[in-house]
């Protein structure tokens, strides 16, 4: 038989969903784009290269820099 919990028996920390949005309602853009800031400083570029999508978009704004780099590896002896 599953235990049922009351709502005085929930701990103050947890907050239901609607409770939740609202209070992410709060963050402003500039919260969110320094804290995703600190995430992706964690992790490595294969990590985030690895992400659907991310490697097509990078791999695009790069492309002129690849193909000059590699010009220059080909002249190396």
């Amino acid at each position: 038989m599953e235990k049922t919990i009351s709502r005085t028996e929930i701990p103050e920390n947890t907050m239901c969903e609607g409770e939740k949005m609202r209070k992410y309602n709060e963050m402003t853009q500039e919260d969110f784009d320094r804290i995703l800031m600190v995430l992706v400083n964690q992790n490595t570029a294969s990590y985030l290269l690895n992400i659907p999508g991310v490697y097509e978009l990078v791999a695009e704004d790069y492309n002129n820099m690849v193909l000059e780099y590699w010009e220059q590896e080909q002249e190396k002896p």
